[in-house]
């Protein structure tokens, strides 16, 4: 969790290393007003440290194609595209948005 002036303004999550040595980030968010501060960033890297000491040899995670400011935030944060699903989302509930995966190495 990021705490800054006593309020909550970020949190994210990581499971533990699977079979393959991938350490799942299903949660990252910073609040919209403490965006742009490293706050983020400082989050993956505690992450990162986390996964690294259970085991993990990288973080992975899941964003939508139409999630601009996640996808470069990844790509800044160390993050690399490494696969895509066109199936992932229901197209009736969200045409064209697809799922795109990213690997950050420990």
């Amino acid at each position: 969790m990021a705490e800054l002036e006593g309020e909550i303004a970020g949190f994210a999550q990581v499971e533990s290393p699977a079979w393959n040595g991938r350490a799942a980030v299903p949660r990252l968010y910073v609040s919209v007003p403490h965006r742009g501060r490293g706050l983020g960033a400082a989050l993956v890297d505690v992450l990162a440290v986390h996964a690294k000491a259970a085991g993990a040899r990288c973080l992975w995670l899941e964003t939508q194609n139409v999630n601009y400011p996640a996808v470069q935030f990844y790509l800044g944060t160390g993050f690399y595209l490494c696969g895509l699903d066109e199936s992932f989302y229901d197209p009736v509930e969200l045409p064209g948005e697809f799922a795109l995966f990213f690997s950050r190495p420990l």
